[in-house]
């Protein structure tokens, strides 16, 4: 099989989302007169996201989700706040709990189309309540597990700052066309800040410089 785990499985429907779906900008402004009410009206459902490749948070959310049940994965749906309505999905893999966020890893950019962030794959609850609070009222499983998330699985998660990890995870990763990297601390990802790009040190990694 192509896609032999959940975890496969989840990253290939996870990233089918951001490369195909367009965040429906029209639908989310309240104010706008000129949005077409068609198609934002199905941007809150599966068939907006899978059709009409156009989705807000909750057309993201429901789509993943439907997909995930499809593929005997447990996946559900919820919403809260995230500087305003949200929703997003958390999913239940080899007995533990994950959050999931497809919609704030699309960046949504049309300079980089085929940009994919895992900034919220598989998260903990640490990670989601930076900028997440789920409904209030809605009872949700512990999410404390990393064991599952991308850099985990990507071999992409630093416990500590070394060059030459940088320059292996970059070779890794240099056909999905950008680097993904999740450092332990602030201390070492401030490190490596300083490195590679105070001291220009980026220029040494050989899939950059094209040594």
């Amino acid at each position: 099989s192509t896609y032999p785990t959940d975890y496969d499985k989840m990253k290939f429907v996870h990233d089918y989302l951001v490369d195909n779906v367009t965040y429906d900008h029209f639908c989310s402004d309240k104010d706008s007169k000129t949005k077409p009410q068609v198609s934002s009206q199905q941007s809150h459902t599966v068939y907006g996201a899978l059709i009409n490749d156009l989705a807000v948070c909750d057309g993201y959310a429901k789509t993943y989700q439907l997909i995930m049940n499809m593929l005997g994965i447990e996946c559900e749906y919820i919403d809260g706040d995230a500087g305003g309505g949200h929703a997003w999905n958390f999913m239940k893999l080899d007995g533990k709990y994950y959050w999931m966020d497809v919609t704030w890893d699309d960046p949504d950019s049309k300079d980089y189309p085929h940009y994919t962030r895992y900034w919220y794959f598989n998260v903990d609850e640490a990670t989601l309540k930076t900028g997440h609070t789920p409904e209030y009222k809605v009872m949700t499983p512990s999410c404390s597990s990393l064991d599952y998330s991308y850099y985990a699985c990507e071999g992409a998660y630093l416990n500590t700052y070394d060059f030459s990890k940088i320059c292996a995870i970059a070779e890794a990763q240099k056909a999905e066309g950008n680097i993904n990297i999740k450092f332990a601390s602030k201390s070492e990802y401030k490190k490596a800040v300083k490195d590679l790009f105070t001291n220009r040190k980026w220029a040494d990694v050989p899939v950059l410089s094209g040594k």
